[in-house]
This record gives C-alpha cells, sequence and structure tokens, in this order.
C-alpha cells in the first residue's frame, strides 16, 4: 500500500524496479505485479509471460492469483493454450474463495471446453457466482436466461440479473439490459431507459 501511494513521485521506472522487489518475497505485491503486466495498468507494459510467471508464485494460495493463471492457460496468453489446465486451476481458485472462478470453471463445463460437458453444474457454478454478487456471472447467468438454450427462457430474471451486474458496472450487461428495455422483451418497450 505505501508503495503504491508514492507511486505517483516516483521517477519513472522506479515504481516498477522497488514493486518487482517487494513481488519476489510478498504474494500480494507478486499478484499485482502480474495484473499489471497482464492487463497493462500501473504504467507497466503488457508482458503476458511474465505476468503469469507472477501469478504462478501465488497460485493454490490466493485465489486471484489462481484464478488468473487459469487465464492464462485459457486465453494462451503467455503460457501455452491448456483448458484441462484451466479447468483444474479455477476450481482450486474457487476453492481458495474466488467467487468469480466459479463462473469461469462453469462457462468451460458448459461449452465442455478442456474436457467433457457438464451443462447442469457449470450454469450452477455461474449462477452460485452470480448469488454471491459477481457482476460478471450475474451478467453471465442472465445471458443464459436471454438464451434458453441451457436453462429455461426467462426475460423477466435475465432483467434482474443483467441489471445487478450493470449496476456495477458490468459493460456487456448494461448492453443486454438495454436491448430488453429497446424491444420490449418481458418489459415495455422504453427508449430512454435503453
Amino acid at each position: 500500500r505505501a508503495l503504491l501511494d508514492q507511486r505517483a513521485s516516483m521517477p519513472a521506472g522506479e515504481f516498477a524496479q522497488k514493486l518487482e522487489a517487494l513481488a519476489a518475497s510478498d504474494t500480494v505485491a507478486a499478484e499485482l505485479l502480474g495484473e499489471g503486466l497482464m492487463f497493462g495498468g500501473l504504467g507497466l507494459p503488457v508482458d503476458h509471460a511474465r505476468a503469469c510467471q507472477w501469478f504462478e508464485r501465488g497460485a493454490g494460495k490466493r485465489g486471484d492469483a489462481t484464478h488468473n493463471l487459469a487465464l492464462c492457460f485459457e486465453q494462451g496468453n503467455g503460457r501455452p493454450k491448456d483448458l484441462a489446465r484451466s479447468r483444474v486451476l479455477y476450481a482450486q481458485a474457487a476453492d481458495l474463495g474466488w467467487v468469480q472462478a466459479k463462473c469461469a470453471l462453469g462457462n468451460l463445463l458448459i461449452g465442455g471446453r478442456g474436457g467433457p460437458v457438464d451443462a447442469a453444474r457449470g450454469v450452477a457454478l455461474c449462477r452460485e457466482a452470480a448469488e454471491a454478487g459477481n457482476a460478471n456471472a450475474q451478467a453471465d447467468y442472465g445471458a443464459f436466461l436471454i438464451e434458453g438454450k441451457i436453462v429455461p427462457k426467462d426475460m423477466v430474471e435475465a432483467r434482474r440479473w443483467l441489471t445487478a451486474a450493470a449496476e456495477q458496472k458490468q459493460a456487456n450487461a448494461a448492453f443486454l439490459v438495454a436491448q430488453i428495455h429497446w424491444y420490449g422483451d418481458g418489459t415495455p418497450k422504453d427508449a430512454s431507459i435503453a
């Protein structure tokens, strides 16, 4: 925290050097450094391979690091694409309490990516994460309800889940809620709300 608070007053490059030194012995700093390298935050250049190396330091100990390492293998960014390994890591991250990992695993199960299809378990995992308040899971579960392929179609419930996600600034959910209001799916048409 102290390092983050001092970042603005440091010369260019000093923050990254200090964060890397701290990350060598601290899994919180390693996760932060990994996220900066994976997503380009904190003024760090994107470097997927290095990001995944930092996530590996916290994998199995921290849910966020384990989830992000799973993402490395799922997307093939910084690690070879390995969906079976990604499934295992998402399950570990969920066991470590990282709620978002439940729906990430759920989506792999639903699509049969990295192993056999288990749509019922996948939907259940996404719903659990949605009920826990995870915006991405709420958006995914709402989309399942719109599609009506793996759960019965229910536009009213879809709108409820998508609105909850949109209120947390989940962009895809906001777009879908706007479409629901624009077309009047399960609610009166309302262009101003859309």
